[in-house]
């Protein structure tokens, strides 16, 4: 287990805690406290649709298996993130896509 959340944070390769602090206004340290347990992020998964599964794989170029989530287990961080963020934000999101 991983005792630090921002330690979680930097391994993962997620934004920097000021991004979903100040830019979402999420407070991320009870998401991170819960990633760090152990099983977390093997039952999170399990809660997944198949194709939202197989796309999440896809992503982080990780193949579906259990030894595979194991040594890429903090790779899923910042989707994880994402799900909480979105959870509780549903109706307030607004994206602005650049015109090119």
């Amino acid at each position: 287990m991983i005792r630090r959340p921002s330690v979680l944070l930097v391994q993962s390769g997620a934004p920097p805690r000021e991004f979903w602090e100040n830019e979402l206004e999420m407070s991320i340290d009870p998401v991170l406290a819960k990633a760090a347990e152990p099983g977390f992020i093997e039952r999170w998964l399990a809660g997944r649709h198949s194709p939202e599964f197989l796309v999440l794989h896809r992503l982080i170029d990780v193949r579906p298996g259990r030894a595979r989530v194991k040594r890429g287990r903090t790779l899923f961080v910042p989707y994880v993130l994402i799900h909480e963020f979105m959870k509780h934000n549903r109706h307030s999101i607004r994206a602005t896509i650049p015109a090119d």
